[in-house]
């Protein structure tokens, strides 16, 4: 990165060389603080990644991949908490966008709430799933890449997540 997208510093602290990806590196502006990732993985190694290597370290159970509906079934009784703290929120004319949907437990939920859910989830099984099972559209590539046709979304969700996204011309403050 040539300068800081906020400050435009040139000075930054180089925090990793490794990220969960893989090769990468994270980088911090030593004047504002500006936190990014940079994945140096191709397509078609992240896709390899989230289909299969971040199943087999990242499962509910511990050293066990689960299918879809094992991975929703599960994560369902654990989102509780989330739910109290957006439900308030929510408006029957709403249109929720989530980042790192997982297998679509938390956008299930809220679905008969809002007037649209759409869910973002590399893992393509998941998606599958999303689509054919819970019946909400959903996407299973870099939100940097989908054209959502002009389409704005009231409430963005992304729990656990921005660390999985590349720096494209878009930096997350951390």
């Amino acid at each position: 990165m040539a300068e800081c997208e906020i400050c435009f510093s040139t000075e930054f602290d180089l925090i990793s060389k490794k990220i969960r990806e893989g090769a990468g590196r994270i980088c911090r502006c030593k004047n504002c603080g500006l936190t990014y990732q940079e994945i140096t993985l191709s397509p078609e190694e992240l896709d390899e990644y989230y289909n299969k290597a971040y199943q087999e370290t990242n499962s509910l159970v511990q050293g066990q991949i689960l299918t879809a509906r094992q991975h929703y079934e599960d994560r369902k009784k654990t989102i509780d908490q989330i739910l109290r703290k957006i439900t308030p929120l929510l408006r029957s004319d709403m249109k929720v966008l989530e980042l790192g949907c997982g297998a679509g437990e938390l956008l299930d939920a809220i679905k008969g709430k809002v007037a649209e859910v759409v869910g973002i989830e590399l893992n393509k099984e998941f998606i599958d799933f999303i689509k054919n099972d819970l019946g909400f559209e959903g996407h299973d590539q870099d939100i940097n890449l989908i054209d959502f046709g002009g389409r704005q979304f009231d409430l963005i969700i992304s729990i656990a997540t921005l660390d999985h996204c590349e720096t494209q011309k878009k930096h997350y403050r951390l």
